[in-house]
């Protein structure tokens, strides 16, 4: 993983944009400028599956109830995901279940909600502002409930703040960055530079990719992405 900080991401920006020289650092309103710009890019970003280099795993010990609240208020205090991609059940013995996580469409087709069974079968999750409500089906207890969740990518507090970053995240955040500043500064995007965007993001999809699988009656499996 790279070390790099925010001022590195935005001067290395204004540097791609011609706004200063590589032997020159932001004014201070750039500077503040461009840290506002870099955290709306992290949270664009939270919201593209591919943009991860993992997933959050988050653990919710089921006791009966029929919803849990997860976020940094909830039962189980974290960052607030932004979604659900898959998740099990572990029972006492460590045996897991596959769970599946439905959409509020099929949550609401299930007539009667209030059934108390286990393992759970179905999880719905209702994003809220603060926290998120995991609604299970069947009411379940004494399983763990293990949630492979997109959350928020970490944000700058401050242009000097720290971040760790897989490699090949830097080259794209920093032309990614350069792309977002150019209109305030009247500048355009080189054809050069957008091709390195270009190459630099599918590079960071590429590798955060999971084979999409289609099963079929036979029981094999096709692979979408791949065609065979």
């Amino acid at each position: 993983r790279a070390m790099t900080t925010a001022a590195t991401l935005i001067s290395d920006a204004l540097i791609e944009l011609g706004v200063i020289g590589a032997n020159e650092s932001p004014t201070p309103e750039d500077a503040a400028f461009g840290l506002r710009k870099l955290n709306q890019l992290m949270q664009r970003l939270s919201t593209t599956r591919q943009a991860f280099p993992v997933l959050t795993e988050i653990s919710v010990t089921l006791t009966g109830a029929q919803s849990y609240t997860i976020g940094p208020s909830g039962t189980s205090s974290t960052a607030r995901p932004v979604s659900i991609n898959s998740a099990t059940a572990a029972d006492a013995n460590g045996v897991e279940y596959a769970v599946s996580v439905i959409t509020r469409a099929e949550w609401d087709s299930i007539a009667v909600k209030d059934v108390t069974g286990g393992p759970p079968e179905y999880v719905w999750y209702q994003a809220e502002n603060t926290n998120g409500l995991v609604h299970v089906y069947p009411k379940a207890n004494g399983y763990t409930l293990k949630l492979d969740c997109q959350v928020l990518l970490a944000t700058f507090a401050t242009v000097s703040s720290v971040l760790y970053l897989p490699e090949g995240y830097e080259t794209w955040l920093t032309l990614s960055l350069a792309d977002d500043m150019a209109q305030a500064y009247g500048r355009d995007v080189s054809a050069d530079t957008r091709r390195r965007l270009a190459a630099a993001a599918a590079g960071v999809k590429r590798v955060n990719a999971e084979p999409l699988y289609l099963s079929v009656e036979d029981r094999s499996e096709f692979n979408i992405e791949r065609g065979y």
